[in-house]
């Protein structure tokens, strides 16, 4: 991970004129959006009248005593407010743990409240007919954020902090959207009674639509919730994670030099590549992402690690045929050794793989049915009522009767179970 020093730029004291003296070196790690780095920051002190001086770039950057930039603070609101995230998701795509996603999002809700009146006035003037997107996500174990947006410009119109989902609380947002914008042409929402009563309440002549992403998380939920899991408990309690993080850590940076003479096909220092070979198949498990940006069940994380561990191991035991530094071999042994007490535990391989077939067999043949986009935003791809639900009603009508023909047919138990519940 690259270094870079911070410290304050002047020599002396802007109070007194006396000489600065180095305080101390505090190093930590700083993660962006998009990139990351090691922070080394000289703290100046004055040994007049004890005055700390501190960087000013590099809390432009990132907060004192915190990890993550202000970007990702920024990044993690407007994903949670503006595009209706979960802090699950936002977790999975940004390589951030869900506590501090809701840590780094509730300091902006006040703010974004605020801007967005604002703008209310403006925002009314770009919108003539819209269609009420209503999403509520977990925020903690006793609140959520519930945001509106029109499902036609993809705007969000509202966004609050609520302690449930109840007809009464939901009936109160959407009072607000009448005030703000008028009657709505319809509304698309989940399956969730509080929702759908309040919508009937406050907009009864609206049509209503059951919003095919919600039906398809919560059947996904249904169907391999506690098979997925399980099987990341158990990845988790062979506590690998850690020990291939400082492996990773402690290896030296790519060198420049060396990738510039493979891409000529020679190489001076073979001790180079080689590491490396291994840095590279290890970045891909430590940091493994696979995530589509809407969470589970549309990202399986510990099915992915479990994949990635199991093509690393492939890859590494090829290459350690052929590398000829032993301190190199040594360490691409130790990786192999951790990656191996997850690919060889028979529980772990058995559930991984009981998991990999009810997705790919049912989950993600219902999930093209419904014409679900494998990543992104969802109003990227836009779901035209006219033009898809025809498409979308034969498919689904296919898929489920092909589903009643395999309950009859001798597949195995797991793919049974699940197939009786999907047709249920």
């Amino acid at each position: 991970m690259k270094a870079i020093l911070f410290t304050y730029p002047h020599k002396r004291c802007s109070n007194c004129h006396a000489r600065l003296k180095v305080y101390r070196k505090i190093r930590r790690d700083v993660k962006l959006v998009n990139w990351e780095f090691t922070a080394i920051h000289r703290i100046k002190i004055c040994p007049v009248d004890r005055t700390i001086f501190r960087s000013d770039e590099l809390d432009k950057i990132v907060s004192p005593h915190c990890i993550y930039a202000n970007d990702i603070m920024v990044e993690t609101s407007i994903q949670r407010f503006i595009n209706g995230r979960s802090s699950s998701e936002i977790s999975s795509s940004l390589g951030v743990s869900e506590g501090h996603v809701r840590k780094l999002s509730t300091k902006r809700l006040n703010v974004f409240g605020k801007l967005h009146e604002k703008h209310v006035s403006q925002l009314r003037e770009h919108i003539k007919s819209y269609v009420v997107q209503i999403n509520g996500t977990t925020d903690s174990e006793f609140s959520m954020i519930v945001v509106v947006r029109d499902a036609l410009s993809d705007f969000t119109l509202y966004a609050r902090k609520c302690p449930s989902e109840s007809q009464e609380a939901i009936e109160n947002i959407l009072n607000e959207i009448d005030k703000k914008f008028g009657k709505p042409s319809g509304i698309t929402c989940d399956m969730r009674s509080g929702i759908i009563s309040a919508a009937k309440s406050i907009f009864p002549n609206t049509p209503i639509r059951i919003c095919l992403m919600h039906f398809l998380r919560d059947l996904g939920n249904d169907l391999m919730k506690n098979m997925h899991t399980d099987p990341g408990i158990m990845i988790n309690r062979k506590g690998i994670k850690s020990p291939l993080k400082i492996i990773l850590r402690d290896m030296p940076d790519y060198r420049q030099s060396t990738l510039v003479e493979i891409e000529y096909n020679f190489c001076t220092c073979i001790k180079d590549i080689e590491i490396m070979s291994v840095k590279r198949i290890l970045e891909k498990v430590v940091y493994v992402r696979g995530s589509s940006g809407y969470g589970f069940p549309f990202t399986l994380k510990h099915l992915n690690f479990f994949n990635a561990c199991s093509s690393a191991v492939k890859e590494l035991t090829e290459l350690m045929k052929t590398f000829s530094e032993k301190d190199v071999v040594d360490t691409a042994a130790s990786v192999v050794n951790y990656f191996k007490k997850v690919t060889e535990n028979s529980a772990i391989v058995s559930m991984a793989g009981k998991l990999s077939d009810i997705n790919s067999f049912i989950f993600q043949t219902i999930r093209k049915a419904f014409i679900i986009p494998e990543n992104g935003n969802l109003s990227d791809d836009k779901y035209d009522p006219h033009r898809d639900d025809p498409p979308v009603h034969e498919k689904c009508t296919v898929i489920f009767g092909e589903l009643k023909v395999y309950l009859n047919t001798n597949i195995q138990k797991h793919l049974l179970t699940v197939a009786k519940l999907a047709v249920k």
